[in-house]
C-alpha cells in the first residue's frame, strides 16, 4: 500500500490549520510500514519553504481512497512542553 502524508499546523488559537504543510510518500514494502506519529507525540518538521515547525500531534485522519492507496493527514498544534525537556543537544 502506498501512503500520502499531509502534516499542518494549527496554531492554538486558529479554528483551522494552515493551509501550507509538509507532504511525504511513504511505500509499504513486505508488509512492513513507516512509523507514524500518534496523537500526543511531539514532532518537528520543515514546511516546504523551509520553516521549521515544532509540536504535538492533535488528530490524524486516514483516507482510504482506493484498495491500495491512503491518504494522512496529521495535525501538529502548538506544546506546553518546552523543546529543552524533549531533546538534550
Amino acid at each position: 500500500m502506498k501512503y500520502k502524508v499531509d502534516i499542518q499546523y494549527r496554531a492554538r488559537n486558529a479554528s483551522r490549520p494552515d493551509d501550507e504543510g509538509m507532504m511525504v510518500d511513504i511505500g509499504s514494502e513486505n508488509g512492513t510500514f513507516a512509523p507514524l506519529p500518534n496523537i500526543g507525540d511531539h514532532v518537528v518538521f520543515c514546511r516546504d519553504g523551509g520553516q521549521q515547525i515544532m509540536g504535538v500531534v492533535e488528530n490524524r485522519l486516514f483516507m482510504f481512497l482506493t484498495q491500495d492507496y491512503c491518504g494522512v493527514n496529521i495535525v501538529v498544534t502548538d506544546s506546553d512542553t518546552s523543546s529543552g525537556k524533549l531533546i538534550k543537544e
